[in-house]
């Protein structure tokens, strides 16, 4: 044979008809040609065999598991493969669909997709319907579950889409909703809890700064400067400048959920504080004011600069202050040291699986799903694996049903 191509449908007898023996039945400068669908010719076989032949030369745009080959295949000299994606058939399309859905990215791999964009900083969005998927709609920053969903995606998820397909997403860009004039949630413990401690702590940091200055004479040991004991103007003055630093750094830890350092703030917002601080710096070190109260100027020299170190350190725990507050207001603190007793346990990731669990059966109570004095068993995973049971239970009964139709 000189050449060869092939033409069959694709069924069991036509299955790697191109095999091994095929193969070594053919002319070593024969030319293949496969015309018909990738199982048929065994590519593992097809490998070798060009390595064994280098006069013998194949063309292929189909192949056994599409759209990947086998490996090797694609660098054979003798060989001319051209995946046809433009013109793939309905076929083709589906195993190219079925790949990207399924085997490129399983239930197992969102949640740690989702943990690592996470940590980069991104604001991450996904979509899912199974229970398997929970964890990671949970975990996400926006969570979607689609149509026809499982009760524990629905529970995990931000938004519930209530009909087939991603277009309904799309329709946030258009839909014309007015904006709320109040907040759905004011927040007012954590505003209270968070102005009394950081007020305290910036409180207690300016009355520290004022011991150091008038009591001590540490600022002029370690860093070489005249002493301000005993000249109120001048310790006035600089207390000022001590004030209006610490006070108005004060925005970037508020407005910033993670630490105030990595989330850049907004240009004008910015300015205005680079602005307010020099106006500030320029009234300590040069004005001499006299009204309500005496400010001396403490003169341009290392001690403004002094005064901006202490700020600044003392700035760095106001985030740590601000997640502690955060922390203990949602009340983890304490469920999981006393409640869980997460810090006594010996299951595995510190019953991570049956909190997680408990969580969902919680969620479900809520939206009356399910009754509120049904006890949970300890057992979740037979929770999951009953409501993983459910879709597989129906998906069987509907095709046997179209089967006995087609009878």
């Amino acid at each position: 044979m000189d050449e060869i191509s092939l033409h069959p449908i694709l069924d069991k007898t036509t299955y790697h008809l191109v095999n091994k023996q095929t193969l070594s039945m053919m002319k070593k400068e024969a030319i293949l040609i496969n015309c018909s669908r990738g199982p048929v010719a065994d590519e593992v076989a097809l490998v070798e065999h060009l390595k064994q032949n280098p006069m013998f030369r194949v063309g292929l745009d189909v192949f056994e598991d599409e759209p990947y080959m086998k490996p090797g295949l694609a660098n054979m000299k003798n060989a001319i493969v051209v995946p046809h994606i433009a013109s793939a058939s309905k076929w083709t399309r589906e195993r190219m669909a079925t790949f990207a859905a399924l085997n490129v990215l399983v239930y197992e791999h969102k949640y740690e997709i989702v943990k690592i964009l996470q940590e980069k900083k991104h604001v991450c969005g996904m979509t899912g319907d199974g229970v398997n998927d929970a964890p990671a709609l949970k975990k996400t920053d926006i969570g979607i579950a689609v149509a026809d969903c499982t009760d524990a995606a629905r529970s995990a998820s931000d938004i519930v889409l209530t009909e087939h397909g991603l277009r309904t997403i799309m329709t946030i860009s258009t839909d014309r909703v007015k904006p709320f004039p109040r907040p759905d949630n004011w927040k007012l413990n954590e505003i209270f809890a968070t102005g009394i401690f950081i007020g305290t702590y910036l409180a207690s940091i300016t009355v520290l700064f004022y011991w150091v200055v008038a009591k001590t004479t540490f600022f002029e040991t370690h860093f070489h400067v005249r002493s301000l004991s005993g000249n109120i103007e001048e310790i006035s003055s600089a207390i000022y400048l001590q004030v209006s630093i610490i006070s108005q750094a004060l925005i970037f830890v508020t407005r910033s959920q993670s630490w105030s350092f990595l989330e850049r703030p907004g240009a004008l917002l910015m300015c205005a504080f680079v602005v307010a601080q020099l106006v500030a710096t320029l009234i300590a070190v040069y004005a001499d004011i006299s009204f309500a109260f005496t400010l001396d100027p403490i003169k341009f020299t290392i001690r403004y600069m002094v005064i901006w170190l202490y700020s600044v350190i003392f700035y760095i725990p106001l985030d740590p202050i601000k997640f502690t507050i955060r922390y203990a207001l949602s009340g983890e603190a304490w469920n999981l040291l006393f409640d869980r007793k997460t810090a006594f346990t010996s299951k595995k990731d510190y019953g991570k699986e049956d909190r997680e669990a408990k969580w969902v059966v919680s969620q479900r109570t809520l939206q009356g799903l399910i009754s509120a004095n049904l006890e949970f068993n300890g057992r979740p995973s037979s929770l999951i694996a009953e409501q993983a049971r459910r879709p597989a239970e129906i998906a069987r009964l509907s095709q046997q049903v179209q089967q006995m139709s087609r009878f």
